[in-house]
């Protein structure tokens, strides 16, 4: 028995490494799926409700459209931001080498002809380039080409999935025994609602996030608004490091308009303060302890999903998560991950 359960252990971490390399290979084919997938979860209610008034093709045509304007909303002024930025780049390289070059100097730094090694060594371009958002989200699925496919992946995945949605739940509840069936139904539900009720908060969150600091940014004259609320809003997603990280855009480009002003000082205090309030005061509240995960979870989620789909698995590092838990906490095998991941066993 304890040579079985040896096998049967080393089986296990087999077949998980294999079920890792697999997500991480073939990203281009599961980065859609689960984005689709928490699509679906996240249209349920929206989807219910036009059920009850209208038949199931079109309550999917209608969630299509929705799913379908938003994309084009978000896309359009991201890629319509970045274009924007990339043109009037060429004003703020000047303004970054003359403000390096005067630092230099005034720090006597050991290096000659600053302004040519800076115009002419210096590929500020390519800097730029390599942090696009749009640049880090073809390089997550590929090359523009199936950056493209991947969105038509995530789209052709959301309408099976919809009208797949009611079948496949039956087909699993027929292939169980009834106490199984109940669990599984009861897991599914659980799930569901916490997925429902982390987007949905954090959506919002984010959102007032965005709005504050767009305001700030209007206020103090900062260019690219819209860009620095379009990443305050989707890099808000990513716990802990994302709403800090986005802040560093305005930030620079303050810096870069008016160096070291009062304008940097009052932006910089405006923006964190923001987050700190949001991240510290605001979303405990809103967000509760639904997800019952650890900060030592949610970090070692965030570089592991990190590492297996990039950016993108950063921001779907908490759902996919908080899925893995609730069902390992009703596989009397895996139990102890749920216990290991979660903040709270008191709760349960």
């Amino acid at each position: 028995m304890d040579k079985m359960k040896y096998v049967v252990v080393m089986l296990s971490i087999i077949s998980l490494a294999i079920i890792v390399i697999t997500l991480r290979e073939l990203k281009g084919i599961f980065i859609p799926l689960a984005i689709a997938g928490f699509l679906v979860v996240s249209f349920s209610p929206l989807t219910k409700l036009f059920k009850r008034k209208t038949p199931k093709i079109l309550s999917l045509l209608l969630s299509v459209f929705i799913l379908l304007a938003i994309a084009f909303l978000f896309g359009t002024l991201l890629f319509a931001s970045f274009d924007g930025f990339t043109l009037e780049f060429p004003r703020y390289e000047a303004k970054l080498t003359t403000i390096l070059e005067s630092q230099i100097i005034k720090w006597d730094l050991p290096i000659t002809d600053v302004k040519a090694y800076l115009v002419n060594e210096v590929d500020w371009m390519g800097v730029v380039n390599k942090l696009s958002i749009s640049k880090v989200l073809s390089n997550t699925m590929g090359t523009f080409v199936s950056f493209s496919i991947g969105l038509i992946l995530t789209l052709v995945f959301f309408i099976f999935l919809m009208l797949e949605r009611d079948e496949i739940s039956d087909r699993i509840s027929s292939a169980l025994s009834e106490r199984r069936n109940h669990n599984f139904h009861r897991v599914l539900k659980n799930i569901e609602k916490s997925i429902q009720h982390y987007i949905g908060r954090k959506t919002l969150i984010s959102l007032i996030t965005s709005g504050f600091g767009m305001l700030f940014i209007s206020i103090f004259h900062i260019d690219f608004v819209i860009i620095s609320g379009v990443l305050l809003f989707f890099l808000n997603y990513i716990p802990n490091v994302g709403s800090f990280v986005a802040s560093f855009f305005p930030i620079l480009i303050c810096f870069l308009q008016y160096g070291f002003g009062w304008q940097l000082f009052a932006i910089a205090t405006a923006l964190t303060s923001i987050q700190f309030v949001m991240g510290n005061l605001v979303e405990p509240k809103v967000m509760g302890n639904a997800l019952n995960l650890s900060p030592i979870t949610i970090l070692i989620a965030l570089i592991f999903w990190s590492w297996v789909w990039g950016p993108v698995g950063m921001i779907l590092a908490v759902p996919i998560t908080s899925a893995i838990s609730l069902m390992a906490k009703e596989i009397r095998q895996i139990r102890f991950l749920y216990l290991i991941m979660c903040s709270n066993v008191n709760k349960d």
